[in-house]
Formats: structure tokens, sequence, C-alpha cells
């Protein structure tokens, strides 16, 4: 059996959005899956999980981003130590 590896995002662009704080103009991404490696043959494998629906039809082409670390998101509780603790709700 094959031991995968994710390597790549795989995400296109959908459109474009106008920031509000800076007023430029921005492409808005869609993951779509993934760029996988075989680490006993490193054989490339490309696993979609979903398929993009925009205004025209999708032309096919997917962009591969590198993979982004994410810190774990603190529990709800946290963070709030600083809050007045007196409002009456």
């Amino acid at each position: 059996m094959s031991d995968l590896k994710k390597i790549k995002v795989l995400k296109v662009i959908l459109g474009t959005y106008t920031d509000k704080a800076t007023g430029a103009e921005k492409k808005r991404y869609l993951e779509i899956g993934g760029l996988f490696q075989d680490s006993n043959s490193g054989d490339f494998k490309i696993k979609i999980d979903s398929l993009p629906v925009m205004k025209g039809g999708w032309d096919g082409w997917a962009n591969a981003y590198e993979l982004k670390e994410y810190a774990p998101n603190k529990p709800f509780n946290q963070g709030n130590e600083d809050m007045d603790q007196s409002i009456p709700f």
C-alpha cells in the first residue's frame, strides 16, 4: 500500500473583490484539492476534493501552493482576562 504525503494545496482563482480597508483589488481563491507524493515510488498524485463552479465555467487550470502551518486556535475563554467582568448580562 502506498504512503502518500501532501506536499502542495491546489487552488483556483474564482474572481476578484475589493479590499474595504485598502481599496485594492484582490483575487478570491478556492482550495480544490492537493498534490501528494508517494513515499515508496516517488510518484506524484493529485486529489480533487471539489470542482469550482464559476461564471463562464472553469478553464481547468489550478495553482499549486506551499502548505501553510496554522497555529492552533486558543480555547474560547482564553485571551479575555482583561475584560470587565461586571457587564450585566
